[in-house]
C-alpha cells in the first residue's frame, strides 16, 4: 500500500483546494522555488499519519496550522491522503476488498481537531425509556464527529436562538473554545439582513437562516434495511434528537441521512452497504462515511458538560423518588404510632379482664377435679386400678417359679446322670476286682 493522492485544503501556505496526484509506488521528488510549500506538502501527511510533536511540522499549536490562523476567512485546514491497495495482503484488515482508501484528518479553530472527540458512557440498548439528557449526549458526540456548522448552534447547550430577533437583542453565541467566529440561527433571510445591518455586531458571525436550509429526505426504504441488516442496533440520528421545532431545518439538515449505531461493526456494515450507503456514527464518536473515509481518534480530557447534566438529572430523579419514599415511610409511621396509642389506652381493661376470666377457670377446674375424686366411679376406677396392679404382680410371680423350676429339674437331671455314672464306675471296679481273684484262685 502506498500514497497516491494528497489532496490539501487551508493547510498552511494552502488557502485553496490542492490535489496532489500521480504518485510513484518507489520513488517521487518534490521540487519547486523556495518558499513554495514543498515543506508543507511533508508537513501534511506528517499531519494526516497522526504526528504529535507540532515543532516538527514548525507548529506551535494546531491553529498555526490553519491558512494565516484563519484570518483570511479560513477557519479550518483538511488534508486527505489516498493510499492504493492494490495489494490487499499488505492492507489494513477490515478494507481488503477496497481499492484506495482515504485517510483525513481537519482541525478548526473552533475545536482542536476531528480527532478531539468528547467521550462517555456506553449505552448497550436502545429502549424506550432514554432520558432528555442522555439523547442530548448522544447528540453532542454525533456533533463532535460529523462537524456540520449548524450543529454549533443547534446542540450547544449554552447557544441562544434568533428567532424574529430584533437589533437591540444581544444574540452572539458563545463558542465550545475561543474563536473569532460565531454562529447565529435566525428565521429568515429578513432577519439576518436586519441583523446585519443593525445588529451592532463586535465579532464575526455566521448567520443561517431557516427559511434558506435545504435538506434531503431519508427513503423509507433505507431505514428498513438498516433495521435488516443491522438487527435493531442501528437508528436514525432524528429518532434519537430531541430540539426545538422551530430549528427543525438545521437539524434535517445535520442528520436526515445519518445513522447512529452501538458499535463500529454496524457501522461499518451499514456505511458501505448497497441498500442504505448511508453515514453512520458510533455511540464512541466514530464517523463511518460511504465514500470510504473514517473520522475518528482520540478523546480529549475535557469533561463534558451535557454527560454532568445527566448526572445532575438522574441524581435529580434519584432524590425525588427518595423522597416520595420517605413520605410514604412516615405516613405508615403515623398510622402504627395511632394504633399503638390505641393498643395502649385499651391494654389495661383488657389486661383486668383477661385476668378475672383466667381466675375463674382456674376455679371452676379446682372444683371439677374434687366431685370427680368424691364421686362412686372414682372409687371403682382406683380398685380396677389396684386390681389390676396385683394380677400383673402375680403373673410376675409366676413367671418367676416357672423359671426356677424349670432350672431345678435341669439340675436334678445332671445330678441323677452323675450318680448313675459313678455307680456304674464302682460296679465296674468291683467286677474286674472279682474277676482277678477268681483267676488268681484258680492258678
Amino acid at each position: 500500500m502506498y500514497i497516491s493522492e494528497v489532496c490539501i485544503e487551508g493547510f498552511k501556505s494552502y488557502a485553496n483546494r490542492v490535489t496532489l496526484s500521480n504518485f510513484d509506488e518507489n520513488f517521487n521528488a518534490i521540487t519547486g522555488l523556495n518558499g513554495s510549500g514543498k515543506s508543507n506538502i511533508l508537513d501534511s501527511i506528517c499531519f494526516v499519519l497522526g504526528i504529535r510533536n507540532l515543532s516538527q511540522v514548525r507548529a506551535a499549536n494546531l491553529q498555526d496550522l490553519v491558512y494565516k490562523q484563519g484570518q483570511a476567512g479560513i477557519s479550518k485546514a483538511t488534508v486527505s491522503i489516498t493510499f492504493c491497495n492494490s495489494d490487499p495482503k499488505k492492507g489494513p484488515t477490515g478494507f481488503e476488498d477496497k481499492e484506495t482508501i482515504t485517510v483525513t484528518r481537519q482541525v478548526c479553530q473552533s475545536w482542536r481537531g476531528c480527532g478531539d472527540l468528547q467521550s462517555g458512557p456506553k449505552h448497550g440498548g436502545w429502549g424506550g425509556g432514554s432520558t432528555t439528557a442522555q439523547r442530548k449526549f448522544v447528540l453532542l458526540r454525533v456533533r463532535r464527529a460529523i462537524r456540520a456548522p449548524l450543529l454549533q448552534v443547534v446542540i450547544a447547550g449554552r447557544n441562544k436562538y434568533l428567532i424574529n430577533g430584533h437589533a437591540a437583542t444581544e444574540t452572539l453565541i458563545d463558542a465550545p473554545s475561543p474563536s473569532p467566529t460565531v454562529q447565529v440561527v435566525v428565521d429568515d433571510d429578513a432577519t439576518a439582513k436586519e441583523l446585519l445591518q443593525k445588529g451592532q455586531l463586535r465579532r464575526r458571525v455566521t448567520i443561517i437562516p431557516l427559511n434558506k436550509v435545504s435538506y434531503p429526505q431519508m427513503h423509507p426504504s433505507v431505514a428498513e434495511a438498516a433495521a435488516r441488516l443491522s438487527g435493531g442496533r442501528a437508528r436514525p440520528a432524528l429518532e434519537l434528537l430531541q430540539f426545538d421545532p422551530r430549528v427543525a431545518p438545521a437539524v434535517q439538515y445535520a442528520f436526515a441521512n445519518v445513522f447512529i449505531c452501538q458499535d463500529a461493526g454496524t457501522a461499518k456494515k451499514l456505511a458501505f452497504s448497497r441498500e442504505v450507503n448511508m453515514r453512520c456514527v458510533t455511540l464512541e464518536g466514530d464517523d463511518f462515511n460511504p465514500s470510504g473515509t473514517l473520522t475518528g481518534g482520540s478523546r480529549g480530557n475535557r469533561a463534558c458538560t451535557l454527560l454532568r447534566l445527566a448526572e445532575l438529572a438522574a441524581a435529580r430523579e434519584a432524590l425525588a423518588d427518595a423522597g416520595r419514599q420517605l413520605a410514604e415511610v412516615e405516613a405508615q409511621l403515623g398510622g402504627v404510632e395511632a394504633v399503638a396509642r390505641e393498643h395502649t389506652k385499651c391494654g389495661g381493661i383488657r389486661r383486668a379482664r383477661l385476668s378475672k376470666e383466667l381466675a375463674l377457670a382456674q376455679h371452676s377446674l379446682g372444683l371439677a377435679q374434687a366431685r370427680v375424686a368424691g364421686s362412686e366411679g372414682a372409687q371403682l376406677a382406683a380398685a380396677a386400678d389396684a386390681t389390676e396392679a396385683q394380677l400383673a404382680a402375680a403373673k410376675e410371680a409366676g413367671k418367676e417359679a416357672a423359671a426356677k423350676k424349670k432350672e431345678l429339674v435341669e439340675l436334678a437331671k445332671v445330678g441323677v446322670n452323675k450318680t448313675r455314672q459313678r455307680q456304674l464306675r464302682t460296679a465296674k471296679a468291683r467286677y474286674q476286682g472279682w474277676k482277678g481273684e477268681l483267676e488268681r484262685r484258680r492258678g
